[in-house]
């Protein structure tokens, strides 16, 4: 099995985060209650029977190397890479010069009345990130393929740019997305295992610095929330620890405050809100008591999973039976990265991190997401035409 199985890493860390929950480390958090607990372990079975029929469906798909186009392939996503790159530069200096500066810059000015969500052009700013990351996911993949350092320092450069967004939440999206090339061009062994949990635990500590860094170097005010129990988490570890339990932890906890007083109106408001540009969004969702789903423990901690904007809509099982169908589709693209199809690789990259954050919040239906795996797809049918052209053109022998 595969570390990349998305019914794996869906079942680990959700399971996890219950378990986490349960602890009841900071002093905001409610017991689990039945309702969320049937909501989590659903759509955990939901996710094993999608691959498993994805895999029995797509059993005599021929992988890429049965079909001996890796290397087109691969040269077209090495052309489609650098037109993307010179976008990308170009329209992130359009943005510096529209903000005027970056948020990093701000910050060591002591300008606090602006900060990453103040940066770059509106609704614009979406589809350069999914440049950006669709280029961190193909020289990661192109590292993984020819070990060419070459690609491993534009990874590490392209790396410093939500450094100096001073931007956790597309940091980690990025680590996540070379996390999922790493898995899924992977056998499931240990040292897998043990690489894979050495970046974690780095991407943990530095998540922990740059939150440090929002909040002024000050953990003290943290103290409030964490139980009389767990004070270690603030005296004892790195602040990522408790950075990453707080940020885990709450999203759910809105979810379990919510989930038995629902009144759903089963109709699309909340789940259409990601996939509307900004500038659109601004103007439909309007109504500030609408603001959040589901509502909010703590006004401090405004997330609540992915399954938030699905469960006001539709209630608990209608959100079961959505989101088994969104995962029958990640199952169906994982088939196909599993088999080395490149523009599925790409995709599922996009697909895997909505799937390790849906912890925290509905990343899948961002525009974000959805032009990743637009991207992704729309390489996967110039690599085919071009392909099928090229053939056209070889003589017959």
């Amino acid at each position: 099995m595969s570390p990349a199985n998305p019914a794996l890493v869906y079942g680990i860390i959700w399971a996890t985060v219950l378990g986490l929950t349960a602890l009841g480390w900071t002093t905001q958090l409610l017991p689990v209650n039945a309702s969320t607990a049937t909501l989590v372990v659903a759509n955990i079975a939901t996710f094993v029977g999608a691959v498993a029929f994805v895999s029995v469906a797509c059993r005599n798909v021929p992988t890429a190397a049965e079909a001996g186009t890796s290397a087109f392939e691969f040269a077209m996503l090495r052309r489609l890479a650098a037109r993307l790159m010179q976008i990308w530069v170009v329209g992130s200096v359009i943005e510096i010069a529209f903000s005027g500066g970056l948020p990093i810059l701000w910050l060591i000015a002591g300008d606090t009345s602006r900060d990453y969500r103040d940066f770059g052009l509106p609704s614009v700013h979406g589809f350069l990130t999914a440049m950006y990351l669709t280029l961190v996911v193909a020289h990661a993949l192109f590292y993984r393929v020819y070990k060419d350092r070459r690609d491993l320092l534009t990874v590490l450069l392209l790396l410093w740019w939500p450094l100096l967004q001073v931007n956790r939440g597309a940091f980690v999206w990025a680590l996540l997305e070379m996390a999922a090339v790493q898995m899924i061009t992977s056998r499931f062994v240990a040292s897998q295992m043990l690489k894979v949990g050495a970046a974690a635990l780095a991407a943990l500590l530095l998540f922990g610095f740059v939150g440090d860094l929002r909040a002024g170097f000050h953990k003290e005010g943290l103290r409030d929330v964490v139980s009389p129990d767990a004070k270690f988490l603030v005296d004892d570890l790195p602040s990522g620890f408790l950075w990453v339990y707080i940020y885990v932890t709450s999203p759910v906890n809105n979810v379990i405050a919510a989930i038995d007083g629902l009144q759903p109106t089963h109709r699309v408001y909340f789940s259409a809100m990601n996939l509307l540009p900004s500038v659109v969004r601004d103007k439909v969702f309007t109504d500030p008591s609408n603001r959040y789903a589901l509502g909010l423990v703590n006004e401090a901690f405004n997330t609540a999973t992915w399954y938030a904007n699905f469960l006001a809509d539709f209630g608990l099982r209608g959100t079961i039976a959505l989101v088994a169908v969104l995962q029958l589709m990640i199952a169906w693209f994982y088939a196909y990265a599993r088999r080395g199809w490149v523009w599925a690789i790409l995709a599922y990259a996009a697909l895997f991190q909505a799937l390790a954050l849906s912890i925290f919040a509905d990343t899948l239906t961002s525009l974000v997401t959805v032009a990743q795996v637009a991207i992704a797809v729309g390489y996967g049918q110039w690599t085919y035409y071009a392909l099928e052209h090229a053939n056209r053109l070889e003589p017959a022998t």
